[in-house]
């Protein structure tokens, strides 16, 4: 009587929970965060909210709001999708401003910045912000921008198209 009444109320549940699995909405791909994947020499990390730069540690999953600072003799690279990297060198400075399934936006406000989009999906970008520009970048290939006080210099080589928008005032 007892078997009885629990393959019942197996039964019973079994159905419902496939309706509810069924009419469970699609959380849709996940994203990666970002994550600190080289660094050689001084490379600070500083966090919103932090009091202070700390040094970087390697794999560490970045977030909107992070900075990495690559010092004088400094490298770093931060992979930003499966076959996609931003690096730093000689006093970059490199930040996460947002991330989306199909979107990273990247801030450089100094020094040498490079973007090795190796694989990038359609309808996928990467924006790369200056302080006189924002390069938008659909397309895979290689990107290397030099940000100046005075200037930014981007070059794109093998496959690499940018679309630029000037900053206001420039």
């Amino acid at each position: 009587m007892i078997l009885a009444g629990i393959l019942t109320l197996a039964a019973a549940l079994g159905p419902a929970r496939a309706v509810r699995a069924e009419e469970a909405p699609d959380p849709g791909p996940e994203t990666t965060p970002p994550r600190l994947s080289l660094t050689d020499g001084q490379v600070s990390f500083w966090r919103p909210g932090a009091q202070d730069w700390v040094p970087a540690t390697l794999n560490m999953p970045l977030a909107p709001g992070d900075v990495l600072y690559a010092g004088p003799a400094g490298n770093v690279e931060v992979q930003i999708g499966p076959h996609a990297f931003a690096r730093a060198a000689y006093g970059g400075q490199l930040g996460l401003d947002n991330q989306e399934p199909d979107f990273v936006q990247l801030r450089a406000t100094s020094g040498y910045v490079s973007v090795d989009l190796r694989e990038l999906p359609p309808g996928h970008a990467v924006e790369l912000d200056t302080p006189g520009a924002a390069f938008t970048m659909d397309r895979a290939g290689y990107y290397h921008a030099e940000v100046g006080r005075d200037a930014t210099t981007l070059r794109t080589h093998p496959g690499g198209i940018a679309t630029m928008t000037a900053s206001r005032g420039t």
